[in-house]
């Protein structure tokens, strides 16, 4: 179900450029971020970094943001990155006992060279938008964008 808020069209102006200063001020962000942009997808702002806005928006914009489950939205520092150097250096490392094996087991050498020691930490995060952020201020708790519907007054 949808909250409804009612706000002046120039609170709303205000705050979202109040929010796109902030990130810009603290993350470098391009002046083209719209509340369509994706957090970590489009900005980069992921693990340490993401913890970090958060806490920085939260006390800035006196926000409560305890409703957001970090890990739905955000990889921890080092997960979800691209492990291509790691499996290739792995494979690299396993071939010559792999070689040693493959007269005796063909499975065995299968499973060394396309096991990948990473295949469980990737999984599909949500998106956050700049767009939350600013729906957030509004309310002053954790609220997605998508369930709040404003009226203007």
């Amino acid at each position: 179900m949808q909250m409804e808020i009612r706000l002046k069209y120039s609170w709303i102006k205000q705050r979202r450029k109040d929010v796109l200063q902030f990130l810009q001020e603290n993350y470098w962000v391009e002046k083209n971020t719209n509340s369509k942009t994706k957090i970590e997808d489009d900005l980069g702002i992921t693990g340490d970094d993401a913890a970090e806005l958060i806490q920085k928006f939260e006390q800035q914009f006196h926000v409560n943001m305890n409703g957001l489950n970090f890990t739905e939205y955000f990889y921890c520092e080092g997960e979800g990155t691209d492990i291509f150097p790691i499996n290739l250096f792995h494979k690299l490392i396993l071939l010559p006992f792999a070689v040693l094996i493959l007269p005796f087991s063909f499975a065995t050498f299968k499973e060394m060279i396309f096991y990948n020691p990473l295949s469980n930490i990737t999984s599909e995060k949500k998106s956050l938008f700049v767009g939350d952020l600013i729906t957030s201020s509004f309310t002053n708790k954790f609220t997605l964008q998508r369930d709040v519907v404003i009226k203007l007054i």
